[in-house]
């Protein structure tokens, strides 16, 4: 069975307002999952649809937030997403950092308070086709604490990830906001890791 882009994106519009979504928040949030399915990232496409609808239904996402926008800095700001729907807040976040980035040079913007916000890669194109950088990073719920993640691809051990106990890994991570800095990799060489502001350093 083929099923065209537009109908897709239809047909999941559909499911979401029908859930409760509003007609804005569900054609935003349908046009990210099919983003997803025609790259091939299927485990952020429309297979996710039936776990959307069923939480929106069941109150688990706002679907009136009053999502706000705070600057702290130039080039920094938080969005607030009052438990509203990821993808929304995820779209608006990125529009604030790249008028921003346009007005400044930079942006680093926090989103707080949001659900799933999908294929993350869908935000930093968002900011490519301003002839813009971005990087984009996100924190796995607690829920998911029994999930370890691998040791990151040419190290030895795992340095950052998910434990069985995240409030503790998160305690010890609150110390002032660090970098990791990779010195550059020579043949024969290993490769320095380093946390800036501790004595930890490791070598992959």
């Amino acid at each position: 069975m083929i099923v065209k882009r537009e109908e897709l994106k239809a047909l999941m519009k559909n499911k979401l307002m029908q859930a409760g979504l509003s007609g804005e928040h569900a054609e935003m949030t349908a046009e990210v999952l099919v983003w997803s399915d025609e790259r091939g990232y299927h485990s952020h496409g429309s297979v996710r649809m039936e776990y959307y609808c069923e939480r929106i239904a069941k109150g688990g996402i706002n679907t009136s937030p009053n999502f706000s926008f705070r600057t702290t800095g130039p080039c920094t700001g938080i969005y607030e997403g009052d438990n509203g729907c990821g993808y929304v807040a995820a779209t608006h976040a990125m529009e604030h950092a790249i008028d921003m980035a346009k007005q400044n040079g930079a942006a680093v913007i926090g989103i707080r308070n949001i659900s799933h916000s999908g294929a993350i890669g869908y935000y930093t194109e968002m900011a490519a086709k301003q002839d813009l950088l971005a990087i984009s990073f996100c924190w796995r719920s607690p829920s998911a604490s029994r999930i370890r993640w691998r040791c990151p691809m040419a190290a030895r051990s795992r340095f950052l990830g998910q434990t069985r106990s995240p409030l503790p890994r998160r305690r010890r991570m609150a110390a002032p906001l660090c970098s990791i800095w990779r010195r550059r990799y020579r043949r024969g060489a290993k490769s320095s890791i380093s946390v800036p502001g501790t004595s930890r350093s490791r070598q992959a």
